[in-house]
């Protein structure tokens, strides 16, 4: 019998001659996986990082209103050479609800800015320049607590580069009165 007449299933091949035997892929293939392969490991560590170097901070902090209804709290600090954006913020206030605010034309309440050290009061934080956003919005609407100031996407919210803290402050709210302020700042810290 002929070696060339030797039935051969279908779907196998026939051997090639002698001398024409292959041990794999070409190198220039695998030369080709490799770096596509080292390209992909390069986005996954690239985005790795990013996302490491980018985390959202909960903040809650409570604020005593003095006898004129009255105060400052700092909500949170921004490290150095860091990038804060404050996503949202809720004010609360004890004994209110959305349904029965704590309300009046002489009311207002304002997220500020500042680099200060230490705890600044009210006035010292309501300069010129630290303030980032405030109600009320026009002269024909009341100012009121609850109150949430929300921003809704990174581009929107308020921008601190730290060192710094931002600040809210109350004025002219009910005397007295426990308030409370919850929200998110979302930290963007550079490469080292």
């Amino acid at each position: 019998m002929n070696v060339e007449e030797t039935y051969v299933p279908a779907g196998v091949g026939r051997p090639g001659a002698p001398g024409s035997e292959s041990a794999g892929p070409p190198l220039t293939d695998l030369v080709w996986e490799m770096r596509r392969a080292v390209e992909a490991l390069e986005g996954l560590y690239r985005g790795a990082r990013l996302e490491a170097q980018v985390r959202y901070q909960a903040f809650g902090v409570q604020l005593q209103l003095d006898a004129n209804g009255d105060g400052a709290a700092k909500l949170f600090e921004v490290p150095g050479g860091a990038t804060g954006y404050l996503m949202h913020c809720a004010l609360d206030e004890a004994g209110v609800t959305p349904a029965a605010p704590d309300t009046s034309a002489t009311l207002w309440h304002a997220i500020y800015a500042s680099a200060a050290g230490g705890t600044p009061t009210a006035a010292q934080l309501a300069v010129v320049g630290n303030l980032l956003d405030c109600t009320p919005m026009s002269p024909t609407v009341d100012a009121q607590i609850p109150f949430v100031y929300l921003y809704g996407a990174k581009e929107a919210a308020l921008v601190l580069v730290g060192p710094g803290s931002f600040y809210l402050v109350v004025d002219a709210a009910t005397a007295s009165r426990q308030c409370f302020a919850r929200g998110g700042v979302l930290v963007e810290q550079p490469e080292p």
